[in-house]
């Protein structure tokens, strides 16, 4: 998720003029920088994007993904009783009885490899006081996983899947709901999570259509 968002269709003449001088300024090098530079467009629910913002946008070398993306936001946790037979495990991102089973999850679901993870830990040490680590287990054998970082009061889950073969069992809810009591001692009082799954997508108490531009330099 791009720090640079607009989420007021009504103020994007102002707003794009800024994103263009913004993306000119020098930034400093991280693994993580993306390729190209891109930022989000939010608009509530799942109304499509103003025709007169995308047309402009591509007049000024801007292109848009064609996946469905939703950014689901909750102000209070799912209340929901963890089915019996669920073990809910709870710790540090580098925790030896969390780790592995995170780690699995991200090499199954996301095509992870050694490269990433490495690259993705590094990072994760400058941030993991900030951050909880929550699995969904039965007879011990991992269901899913999750991340969720806490700031000041609000909570970002990244990260997260269900095991393939535990699919369509109402897991992904227990998952979250899950992540979400975990975080309310760290002082969570609101959660936000992005996705592109369409069988998770505009299922918060509020959500919004996120899509991303991005601007690549022309071929010729």
């Amino acid at each position: 998720m791009t720090p640079v968002m607009i989420s007021n269709q009504k103020s994007w003449e102002k707003d794009i003029p800024k994103i263009e001088t913004m993306f000119k300024k020098p930034v400093s090098k991280s693994p993580f920088n993306a390729k190209y530079p891109y930022f989000n467009l939010l608009t509530k629910g799942n109304a499509p994007v103003d025709k007169k913002i995308i047309l402009k946008l591509k007049n000024e070398g801007w292109s848009t993904n064609v996946h469905e993306s939703s950014l689901n936001f909750w102000r209070n946790p799912i209340n929901l009783e963890i089915p019996k037979g669920i073990q809910v495990k709870i710790g540090n991102y580098f925790d030896k009885s969390i780790y592995p089973g995170f780690l699995k999850t991200m090499e199954d679901n996301f095509s992870c490899d050694d490269v990433f993870m490495k690259t993705f830990n590094k990072m994760m040490k400058n941030v993991e006081k900030d951050v909880l680590s929550v699995l969904i287990c039965k007879n011990d054998k991992v269901l899913g996983a999750v991340l969720i970082a806490v700031k000041n009061s609000g909570a970002y889950l990244m990260c997260g899947s269900i095991n393939k073969a535990y699919r369509k069992k109402n897991l992904w809810n227990v998952l979250l709901a899950s992540a979400q009591s975990a975080s309310v001692g760290k002082g969570a009082k609101f959660w936000v999570y992005s996705t592109n799954a369409p069988q998770l997508l505009w299922r918060g108490d509020e959500t919004y259509r996120n899509t991303v531009f991005i601007k690549k330099p022309i071929q010729l």
